[in-house]
């Protein structure tokens, strides 16, 4: 299934944002570019590039704030105590 969601994007296009657009010169236009360039097969950037499902992707391409958010997690409360904050990174060897 997830493999068909790709596929699924023109579609979501076509019914979910070009079916409600407002009437306009630019407004088609833009829309023509994204198409163009994010949705249509031949484009630039096609769907199976910027489509990611898999359960491992980082949440964040950001290293810093990975790390943080990981730290974070390991903590039951904002503010730990050093012997608490060393011994959490001993057990989990961050």
């Amino acid at each position: 299934m997830l493999q068909d969601i790709p596929n699924d994007v023109d579609q979501c296009f076509v019914e979910d944002i070009v079916a409600i657009k407002p009437t306009g010169d630019k407004i088609q236009a833009f829309l023509n570019y994204v198409f163009e360039t994010y949705i249509d097969p031949s484009g630039l950037f096609p769907s199976d590039v910027w489509t990611e499902f898999k359960a491992k992707t980082n949440r964040t391409t950001n290293v810093c704030e990975s790390f943080h958010s990981r730290l974070n997690g390991i903590f039951n409360w904002s503010h730990p105590n050093i012997y608490n904050f060393i011994d959490q990174r001993i057990k989990k060897k961050y």
